[in-house]
């Protein structure tokens, strides 16, 4: 019951006072959970399981962050952890592809707090995290789309192997070429009739 209001992304105070258990308690909580289903991602991935190891992990993710499914990817991104994915998904950044192309301006006013133009300017811790977080982004960005690369090549030299690996119709040999020309010579005869031609065997 704990660990599904973590991942509900209820607040810390209202677990706490709900479940009578103490901060530690609760990370307590998600670190044995989450090493439990990276053991579990591990196995699946050691039978070749490899949608149900997808699966495992994405969840290790939500445990460990405390976070909705909905935020798992920008989750990824480094520098970017619960509080801060969902304030950049609230105001429209819901992919790491959002937040690379945002100006580093917007993710810092965003992490501030503030309006874009509003007087409240943000500090340069923010300013520091905005530029780290646009940088992450854009690398994590960058990596996916070489993954993506990498597998299109993959399933382009399986498409390739498999037409090799076919087997190559077979040339008749002169021989049976000539054979079969010649009977067929011999079917065309007009006029030409066998030795029983009319003699029903």
């Amino acid at each position: 019951m704990v660990l599904r209001d973590c991942i509900q992304e209820v607040p810390y105070v209202s677990i706490k006072e709900k479940y009578a258990i103490d901060l530690a308690g609760i990370r307590g909580l998600q670190d044995n959970c989450a090493k439990t289903a990276g053991m579990v991602t591990k196995f699946c991935m050691e039978l070749g399981w490899d949608d149900m190891a997808q699966l495992t992990s994405k969840f290790q993710g939500r445990i460990n962050l405390g976070i909705k499914a909905e935020l798992t990817e920008l989750a990824n991104v480094q520098g970017i952890r619960g509080y801060r994915a969902r304030i950049l998904f609230k105001n429209g950044l819901k992919t790491p592809e959002d937040v690379a192309a945002a100006d580093v301006e917007k993710l810092a006013d965003l992490l501030s707090g503030s309006k874009p133009g509003s007087a409240k300017q943000p500090n340069r811790a923010e300013l520091k995290a905005a530029h780290m977080i646009h940088k992450s982004a854009t690398k994590y960005c960058e990596e996916k789309v070489e993954r993506l690369q990498e597998q299109l090549k993959a399933l382009q030299d399986g498409k390739q192997n498999q037409q090799f690996s076919q087997p190559k119709p077979r040339h008749l040999s002169q021989d049976a070429q000539e054979l079969i020309g010649h009977l067929g010579a011999s079917d065309g005869r007009d006029g030409e009739l066998g030795p029983h031609a009319g003699h029903p065997e």
